[in-house]
């Protein structure tokens, strides 16, 4: 009787251990929310980005990035699923960025929703049923736009090169003299033209 009491006891013991890791586990995954699908769409590279990033609406943390792949019929697109606590309802005019997390170099998943559409979107139940668009960042606007400086930049330089070059110095200094002479003469002149 008493080898039963104590193989009841460490049954409960061992029950009661695996449903408090599996609490545990579940606590510190932070996934305990119901979660909604999603589908991103970009037309943009996605460096930095990997499988379990950070879904974040307006700043704060909503879900995870689940896959991220291109589009069959267009691999110039690529999707990125995500999934997110399924109390934040999104608009069809919702979309997303990517931005950057300090100095690493990962990025996140950044959604907004300034509300111009405020048309309920509907969760991903098939494949490509609603995408939420990729914005260019803030970022990669700055980075285009230091190219594009630096280009002009090159090109300013290769024309004052070419605009400094000997023949050209010499044709400028030609010039200089010339009005020097121009000007002394016109001197003499308003010098002999006085009474």
């Amino acid at each position: 009787m008493e080898n039963k009491a104590h193989a009841i006891a460490a049954g409960l013991f061992t029950l009661l251990l695996v449903a408090g890791v599996i609490l545990a586990a579940m606590w510190f995954s932070g996934e305990t929310y119901q979660k909604a699908s999603y589908q991103l769409e970009s037309k943009f590279p996605v460096s930095g980005l990997n499988e379990q990033a950070l879904v974040r609406f307006r700043g704060v943390d909503i879900g995870k990035v689940s896959s991220i792949r291109f589009d069959p019929k267009d691999m110039r697109t690529i999707l990125i699923d995500i999934a997110i606590r399924s109390d934040v309802k999104l608009t069809r005019g919702a979309y997303a960025e990517l931005r950057y997390q300090g100095v690493t170099g990962l990025s996140y998943v950044m959604l907004d929703d300034p509300g111009t559409n405020p048309e309920p979107l509907p969760q991903m139940t098939q494949p490509g049923s609603s995408r939420i668009p990729i914005h260019e960042s803030l970022f990669a606007n700055l980075a285009e736009a230091g190219q594009q400086v630096m280009s002009d930049a090159r090109d300013l330089m290769k024309r004052m090169a070419a605009f400094l070059s000997d023949q050209n110095q010499a044709e400028l200094s030609r010039a200089l003299q010339n009005i020097e002479g121009a000007t002394r003469q016109m001197a003499q002149l308003s010098e002999a033209l006085q009474p």
